[in-house]
Parts: C-alpha cells; structure tokens; sequence
C-alpha cells in the first residue's frame, strides 16, 4: 500500500501515514542492493555467486483486514548466478527451490543425495564445466545420528510461524 498505492486495494492510506513509512519497498531493495555490492566486492574471479528467491511478491488481490500485509507471496522465485561455470541466459525449464541444493553441491565438487528431491540444473552449466565435473550422487546425507533431531528447540514463534506458512503457501 506504500510502495504501490494505486495498486491497493484496501482502504485508503492517510497521506502523513504515507509520508511517514516512505516506501519501504523501495528502502528494502536498495538495503539488500548495497548488501550484495559488500559481497561482491570481495569475489574473486574464480568464485561463483548463486542469489535466490523462494518466492515472488506482487499486490494484493484481496483485502482481509485480519492480516497486515497490503500484498501477496507468489510461488514464482528468482535463481542469479554468476561465475565460471555458469552458462549465460535463462533455463528453459523453470528451476524449483529444490534443485537448489543439488545445483549448489555439485558446484561444491560433492554428490547429491539420491533420496534428496531436485535436480542440478545443468542448463545453467557450462558444457565444458559439466564435462569436467559429472554429476554423482550418493544414497543419503542423513545418518539419523544428528543431535538436533533429536531434541528440536520449541520457541515462542513456532506457533506463529505455523499460522503464516499456509497462508505464504508452503503448507496446506
């Protein structure tokens, strides 16, 4: 409702609250801007960068006074990479959040899990990278040893957190 106002759908902002949030869109774009330029600049010509969205953000369609947001999570997201095995140009099939992993362990020079779900996706390797370095995988990364299975770590925000998730669209 800040960084878009004619798109809102809502009832109408009062100017000073307006003037008063700015647009924190705009504000959050150019804070992450100047987060990835320190990042950036200490990359080295060897390195490769990999910056992902798990999900888009576009205007609200419906307005629910109940919840605060004055927009919608969408299921679409972004993969960037950039670096010497990185193809330029765009995937001709939409990558998924879960080929993430595998794509980012094969880089690492490890195997996937077979039982992990995704795929590397190749299309955004360079031949002669994927020649130098084929794809292995292994039967698990899961040992059922790992402490932290074992004694999760309930917080005040669990509950929280399982109220918005259905409604962002990652659980039904």
């Amino acid at each position: 409702k800040f960084h878009d106002p004619e798109s809102w759908i809502g009832p109408p902002v009062d100017d000073g609250v307006a003037l008063l949030h700015g647009d924190p869109v705009e504000d959050y774009y150019r804070d992450t801007d100047a987060f990835l330029g320190r990042i950036l600049a200490h990359v080295r010509a060897t390195d490769t960068v990999i910056i992902v969205s798990d999900h888009g953000a576009g205007p609200a369609t419906e307005y629910n006074p109940r919840h605060k947001n004055s927009g919608e999570h969408r299921l679409e997201g972004i993969i960037i990479a950039a670096g010497p095995p990185i193809r330029h140009g765009t995937a001709t099939e939409p990558p998924g959040i879960l080929d993430v992993t595998p794509t980012v362990l094969a880089l690492l020079g490890l195997p996937a899990g077979r039982d992990m779900p995704g795929r590397v996706i190749t299309e955004m390797l360079t031949p002669e990278w994927q020649q130098t370095h084929p794809e292995r995988r292994i039967a698990t990364w899961e040992t059922g040893n790992r402490q932290v299975d074992r004694w999760p770590i309930a917080t005040r925000s669990n509950d929280h957190i399982k109220d918005k998730l259905p409604r962002l669209g990652y659980i039904e």
